[in-house]
């Protein structure tokens, strides 16, 4: 302890030096690696790494025949999106203020922001109660027409308003139209008194195997009772029949005949021959719309039906159209089938299908270690 004592300032003094010592071996360590280093950065040829995108976007104007532009959001509060054009020279963008842009002329366009890409902007879609962000809730009804939210607003029509609909009968259309052949034969006849004649005839229906044999007063019935009229629905009625002949080359031939009305065009029985015979196709249509309300009723030429509070009357029905007519206004109306593209754009989106092999229900998680 006395050693320590009297020789302390002398061991102080040499750990001081030894750590000086020290700390200059290792700033000259520092510096030789730090001029190891810089040769070898010298050493790496320095070459100029910018891309060049002015001939991109010439030739992409030149395809195009546009200029480049981009999509800039001026306010997250405001529905546009303004479109700028970009500077070519530094890739700056032109003052939005600008009305023309200074390089290529073009007039700057507002569109109003679609955050879903369903057609309809994003102030009207939050003003209906609507998801600006999903593209499938556009295809619901709002107000009860059956008509969807997006179908109204291409059409101009206020999607919330039950009132205003477009009008239904342009979606009027031919779900079915159904021919049937009723034969008929005439088979003779009764004088009952002057001018009051009792013909028979036959007449069978495409789902009958078997001639109907009937009797039915010509003419018109002064009781009241439709003893002229016949069919299953009543739908035929003898309207006269004529009783004359004529004689040709020394023999009598006999040329009466019953007129027979009911289908679009009245026709003549004739005792003679195949004049005797007549074959009546008779159609039948069922009308519906393809979008919009519930609504569909079969009809028969001549009948009427009423459709958004207007009546239509059926002028003739064809092998593939419905001819109808306005009743006040008597414009008439062609309705054909219902196209590929009206039936897709009244149907409802159909759900995406997951990726095959994964459960919607199950997440898939990926190790990144696995890659390394």
């Amino acid at each position: 302890m006395g050693f320590l004592k009297n020789h302390i300032e002398k061991i102080l003094f040499g750990v001081l030096l030894l750590g000086l010592g020290l700390t200059f071996v290792t700033l000259l360590n520092l510096r030789n690696n730090r001029e190891t280093t810089d040769r070898i950065r010298l050493a790496i040829p320095q070459q100029d790494l910018t891309l060049d995108l002015s001939q991109l976007d010439t030739l992409r104007s030149t395809l195009t025949d546009t200029p480049p532009t981009v999509e800039v959001a001026m306010s997250a509060f405001t529905p546009e999106i303004r479109v700028v054009c970009i500077n070519p020279e530094d890739r700056s963008l032109i003052p939005a203020e600008a009305t023309h842009c200074p390089f290529c002329g073009w007039e700057q366009r507002e569109e109003e922001r679609d955050s879903s890409g369903d057609g309809i902007p994003d102030h009207l879609k939050l003003r209906w109660g609507l998801d600006p962000n999903d593209p499938t809730d556009v295809h619901q009804s709002l107000d009860g027409t059956g008509f969807s939210v997006l179908v109204q607003f291409q059409r101009g029509h206020d999607p919330m308003d039950p009132d205003d609909y477009p009008a239904l009968i342009e979606f009027l259309r031919v779900m079915d139209i159904r021919a049937e052949t009723i034969r008929f034969e005439f088979r003779g006849f009764t004088q009952l008194a002057e001018n009051v004649f009792m013909v028979q005839l036959r007449l069978q229906y495409p789902d009958q195997n078997d001639w109907q044999s009937i009797r039915v007063r010509a003419g018109e019935d002064p009781t009241g009772q439709n003893r002229n009229r016949f069919g299953r629905n009543n739908e035929f009625s003898a309207d006269r029949f004529v009783q004359t002949g004529e004689r040709i080359d020394g023999r009598f031939m006999d040329q009466s005949y019953v007129q027979i009305s009911g289908g679009r065009t009245p026709f003549r029985l004739f005792r003679d021959g195949e004049r005797a015979r007549h074959n009546l196709v008779k159609r039948t249509a069922t009308l519906t719309l393809y979008m919009g309300p519930e609504w569909s009723q079969t009809v028969q030429p001549d009948e009427t039906f009423v459709l958004d509070n207007k009546t239509y009357k059926v002028v003739d029905i064809h092998e593939e159209t419905v001819v109808i007519a306005e009743v006040e206004t008597q414009a008439q109306v062609t309705v054909r089938s219902a196209t590929a593209a009206e039936l897709e754009e009244a149907a409802p989106p159909q759900a995406e299908n997951p990726e095959e092999g994964f459960d919607n229900e199950d997440s898939f998680m990926i190790d990144p270690g696995m890659f390394f």
